[in-house]
């Protein structure tokens, strides 16, 4: 498995990062332009543990909107696909994975902080779902079927499955 793109919203100096991985991928710049938040916000993301967050953790202290750190991952080797096979839809590419947290924090005075974990999945969409109908219809089936919290694209919508 091979992380691909990490986005990075509301965590410390980074507002909202976006960063496209190569094969190497090296973190260069001046002091304080957000280099170790980067490093942070992966090994938020990877250890998932809010025992040392607190209100600096969120962008300008700011603790009314959630940090969300989204990773892509590509190249799945068989076991990893087979892993994820019974989590997600049959209709879904197990080449890609998109993997994400959000964290919010549900009381500022005594930094209480609440963890989700999401997969994400985006779907094109046909011709007749631009149609408000057909939007709104396929949204209250989904979220009433599969508990879904959604999102909506440019030219894809985006579902946010919750899981563990």
């Amino acid at each position: 498995m091979k992380v691909s793109e990490i986005d990075i919203k509301n965590y410390r100096s980074l507002r909202d990062v976006n960063i496209s991985t190569e094969e190497i991928l090296a973190l260069i710049g001046r002091n304080n332009v957000g280099k170790s938040n980067v490093i942070k916000a992966l090994r938020l993301f990877f250890e998932g543990s809010t025992r040392w967050m607190d209100e600096e953790c969120y962008f300008n202290c700011e603790t009314e909107e959630p940090i969300r750190i989204q990773i892509r991952f590509e190249e799945l080797n068989d076991w990893e696909k087979e892993i994820w096979e019974d989590s997600l839809p049959s209709w879904y590419d197990k080449e890609k994975l998109v993997l994400g947290k959000e964290f919010i924090c549900t009381d500022p005075d005594s930094m209480d902080i609440e963890k989700e974990n999401f997969v994400v999945l985006k779907i094109p969409e046909p011709e007749w779902l631009l149609l408000t109908f057909y939007n709104t219809l396929l949204f209250n089936l989904l979220t009433k079927l599969l508990w879904v919290k959604t999102s909506w694209g440019s030219l894809f919508h985006t579902f946010r499955i919750k899981i563990w």
